[in-house]
């Protein structure tokens, strides 16, 4: 599937499922007209917002990034005469096309606009006693997504929906490795992955430069999190300076997402890819067999390398979930989590299970909120 095929897919949503009334045409002309960078959200893209406004009741949002509003209207549409939608735009001249959008789109009385940087206003809105509000839309400056995304939990109320826009950015695959594996597996799954670049967390950017003396590994960049220095780089200040404005790439359902490599016992790699639309099926599956909702909070505590893990996550974010990671696993550890994260569901392999069952002070923690646990891995016993 091309990049063509995404915008026939558009239409065909925006020509059977959405009316001609509804569709904003107003509101994309005028922004065009006053020169405003064509970077709104599609007209699909809009109407699956205003669904899950309404889908969740909302009644207070926050919009990071308002550009001309008509995301914003969108979302005012669904939060009925008592809601109120605070949307925080930098550029005085987007404020002011958005504000006359959202006056004749009708709904200027639920539209609080406010014009400056984000991360100047959001501790003001604080101030105020802002909030708990039910969900919020970040579709601002992307090295900010990260602070953005912060403030927007603070203010969430529990079971509050979070929507970031713009997360996949390229089409990059991801090969997470475990890291009990030897150097020598390392370096053969990453030439069998043909990886470009390298991440690791400080305590293992040792092992990475190694095998770099030894031309073992072909990748050009190494970015690390508290990197030692010489050729890596910080991951944050890589992060910080990608471009605002997405690449011109378009992620296809074809298209690789991830390669897992398994735990044969042959000396080859075995890698395993899951394509994009492998991933949204599996995580759909995953979310309605394992009762997945809005407001669930999912422990993690299996290393990223593992597909469980994989799943648990992509249906977890795939209903606006919160999913609560682990650095390494004690049985003890994950109780206190349970309780005091209020986890509902878990996925585990059957050791960790009968560790924490086996633990003498297990009923001592409250893990009533557990609803659906994933076994894998191997049979219980």
């Amino acid at each position: 599937m091309q990049e063509n095929d995404w915008i026939a897919s558009d239409r065909f949503i925006e020509d059977h499922l959405i009316r001609s009334d509804e569709a904003q045409g107003e509101t994309l002309r005028a922004n065009a007209a006053a020169g405003l960078p064509k970077i709104d959200v599609s007209t699909a893209q809009g109407k699956f917002l205003h669904l899950l406004a309404l889908s969740i009741g909302a009644r207070k949002i926050l919009e990071i990034g308002t550009l001309g509003g008509f995301s914003t209207v969108w979302l005012a549409r669904a939060l009925g005469p008592d809601g109120r939608i605070v949307t925080l735009e930098f550029d005085p001249k987007h404020a002011e096309v958005a504000r006359a959008n959202v006056a004749r789109e009708g709904v200027a009385a639920r539209v609080d606009l406010r014009v400056g940087a984000a991360l100047d206003l959001l501790p003001k809105l604080r101030a105020e006693g802002f909030g708990p509000i039910d969900l919020a839309f970040i579709d601002a400056d992307k090295e900010n997504n990260a602070n953005y995304f912060d403030w927007a939990l603070e203010f969430s109320r529990p079971g509050g929906l979070i929507v970031v826009d713009n997360v996949i950015r390229a089409g990059a695959v991801a090969v997470p490795l475990n890291v009990s594996i030897p150097d020598a597996a390392v370096a053969g799954m990453c030439a069998d992955a043909d990886c470009t670049a390298v991440f690791a967390s400080g305590p293992h950017c040792g092992r990475i430069d190694a095998l770099r003396a030894r031309n073992a590994l072909g990748a050009r960049h190494f970015i690390a999190c508290d990197p030692p220095g010489g050729e890596w780089l910080d991951f944050h200040s890589f992060t910080a300076a990608a471009a605002a404005a997405p690449p011109p790439a378009a992620v296809a359902p074809d298209d690789e997402c991830n390669i897992i490599y398994s735990s044969g016992t042959t000396a080859l790699p075995k890698g395993i890819v899951h394509t994009h639309a492998c991933r949204m099926r599996w995580a759909t599956e995953a979310a309605i067999a394992l009762r997945y909702r809005s407001g669930c909070r999912t422990l993690c505590s299996l290393g990223l390398f593992s597909n469980i893990s994989w799943v648990a996550m992509l249906a977890t974010i795939l209903v606006g979930g919160t999913i609560v990671l682990m650095r390494s696993f004690g049985s003890r550890a994950a109780l206190a989590l349970i309780e005091t994260e209020r986890v509902t569901h878990g996925a585990f392999v059957p050791v960790q299970l009968e560790r924490m069952l086996a633990d003498p002070q297990h009923r001592e923690f409250r893990t009533a909120s557990l609803e659906t646990i994933m076994c894998c891995g191997s049979p219980l016993p």
